[in-house]
């Protein structure tokens, strides 16, 4: 029971630390417009020399076999949510956030700030008539 507190925070550390930071690096170069990048030609994955060398050639295709599910739950299934969802809600949340600000400022801040300064401005001149009659009287 007292190992699984240490390894729960390990695993979030780790998460904060080792995936996170990786998983926005490769959403930034995944989305990145950068035509030289595209330009480049592309990397082969199998080559003539390869063919020559079966040993290799059956590794890659291990390696590719098990890397693709792999990347999938790791980049793709996250990447598409991020992508799908949270993008748009938090886009739309923004939104809300600015419209609701404004609509707080213009419609409710700026007719109470000059309600209170009309308010002010008519408890000042009530002042001053008052003052004007006691003075007038003394």
């Amino acid at each position: 029971p007292l190992a699984i507190v240490p390894g729960v925070a390990l695993a979030g550390a780790s998460f904060w630390i080792g995936y996170v930071p990786w998983f926005l690096t490769t959403v930034a170069a995944f989305e990145e417009n950068d035509n030289a990048i595209r330009e480049r030609s592309p990397l082969q994955l199998f080559t003539r020399e390869d063919l020559s060398k079966p040993l290799m050639l059956l590794t890659k295709g291990i390696m590719l076999v098990l890397g693709v599910p792999i990347a999938a739950i790791s980049f793709f299934v996250p990447y598409f949510c991020y992508t799908f969802v949270v993008r748009p809600v938090c886009r739309l949340a923004l939104q809300g956030f600015i419209r609701g600000t404004i609509f707080t400022i213009v419609y409710v801040v700026a007719p109470t700030c000059r309600g209170i300064a009309w308010t002010f401005a008519k408890v000042c001149e009530g002042i001053v008539w008052i003052a004007r009659g006691i003075a007038w009287t003394t």
